[in-house]
């Protein structure tokens, strides 16, 4: 397996840039399952449309939080697993999984699923914030 390492460290480390506009890195397999493909993007829903039935992604995300007063970037780990993806394709999401963290180590709050809707932007947000602790603002 070809792990691509540079190219998911280089999406990292654009993901966690103030300096540019990208929010997410998606890394996903090749057809025949011997490479990670590496994608970025700068608008949220972009990386959603990638996640499909048969498709195992892990998607590291930037997450704005905070209020009025103080806007913090907080990031997020993803994992999705596609509701047709075979069973051995299933099993070896868990050992790949924990060497892509090991590329993208820090982030506030960890989801895996199967059901896109899960990882709209509001519900990781949400996650997120729950993850930090207190949160603080107007009527809080």
């Amino acid at each position: 397996m070809d792990y691509n390492k540079s190219e998911i460290e280089k999406g990292y480390a654009e993901v966690r840039s103030d300096n540019n506009e990208v929010i997410w890195v998606l890394v996903t397999y090749s057809d025949d399952s011997k490479k990670l493909l590496v994608k970025t993007g700068t608008k949220y829903d972009d990386f959603l449309a990638e996640l499909q039935d048969h498709v195992r992604a892990y998607v590291y995300v930037r997450i704005q939080t905070g209020d009025e007063l103080s806007k913090r970037q907080k990031f997020a780990f993803l994992t999705f697993v596609g509701e047709k993806v075979s069973p051995m394709k299933k099993a070896k999401v868990s050992t790949d999984k924990h060497l892509v963290k090991q590329m993208m180590p820090i982030f506030a709050c960890e989801i895996y699923s199967s059901d896109i809707s899960d990882f709209k932007y509001d519900n990781v947000k949400a996650n997120v914030q729950r993850a930090g602790g207190a949160n603080y603002g107007p009527g809080h």
